[in-house]
């Protein structure tokens, strides 16, 4: 899972107004991911406005068309790819809280065979991309999150109680490292929980991949993984909600992939048995 993902079959670079019309026109609501750039809701005359400059956009940039008949057609590829993201049998979705706590989301949708994914560059810009197969999915989903080149954190696994991991954060950020480390040492490997203190007092990112199958039953609906990850150490964090707490264990890149991997293999599996 370190290798580069492959390029895409496919791009279009859609406006938000673009992707709201395609999504009219298969008679979606929206997508994850999906807002409008203006704060405030707009007016049903300001919605039709919006539409109307979004097809004619489309028509300009000869992603639709009309007919001599006047049938308003929209090219095939556009609107197979919006479906298909629509109407997942299985998404993959990634939330990436980056070092300096800017959010990037990420959203790849499976049906039927065709892969696809949902990326926003910049404000107001989504773009859509045609993969080959689910193992190109879960690369980019990787990359999306910085998690192509992952280095397992040294040492044993934690488990960590929720309130004292909230108050070893608050000392982490507040500069007293060693604070932190000794609140975390306690049932813990004291080398092990010195370096996830240490990881929580520099600049660090908070991935959260989840995997959503829309036809398994409840308890496999949605399987999510968290990983906490700075360019020298990453720890896989579990929730044990028994206890209260989570385990954090050291995870590489390829081991994330792979779980990634088998859980949408095993929703797959579970659909096909029901």
């Amino acid at each position: 899972m370190e290798s580069t993902p492959n390029p895409a079959l496919l791009q279009l670079l859609l406006t938000y107004e673009e992707l709201a019309f395609a999504l009219k026109l298969v008679n979606a609501a929206t997508l994850p991911g999906l807002r409008p750039p203006q704060a405030e809701p707009c007016t049903a005359e300001q919605e039709t406005q919006s539409l109307g400059y979004a097809e004619r956009s489309l028509r300009a940039r000869e992603l639709a068309r009309l007919t001599p008949e006047g049938q308003f057609v929209v090219h095939k590829a556009l609107l197979s790819a919006v479906s298909v993201c629509a109407y997942a049998d299985q998404a993959l979705l990634v939330q990436h809280i980056k070092p300096d706590h800017t959010l990037v989301e990420f959203y790849g949708a499976l049906k039927d065979g065709a892969v696809v994914t949902q990326s926003q560059p910049e404000p107001g810009l989504y773009q859509l991309a045609v993969l080959q197969d689910a193992a190109d999915l879960i690369a980019q989903a990787l990359a999306s999150s910085d998690c192509l080149s992952l280095m397992p954190a040294s040492g044993a696994a934690l488990t960590i109680g929720d309130d004292v991991l909230r108050q070893a954060r608050q000392f982490a950020e507040q500069g007293m490292a060693a604070e932190a480390a000794a609140l975390l040492a306690v049932d813990n490997d004291a080398a092990s929980a010195a370096a996830v203190a240490a990881a929580l007092a520099e600049p660090h990112a908070l991935s959260i991949l989840t995997v959503y199958d829309s036809q398994a039953d409840s308890t496999a609906r949605m399987r999510e993984l968290t990983v906490l990850h700075t360019p020298q150490a990453a720890w896989l964090m579990t929730a044990l909600p028994e206890q209260q707490a989570r385990r954090l264990a050291p995870v590489t890149s390829a081991e994330l992939g792979a779980m990634l991997q088998g859980y949408m293999q095993a929703t797959v599996a579970l659909v096909a048995s029901a």
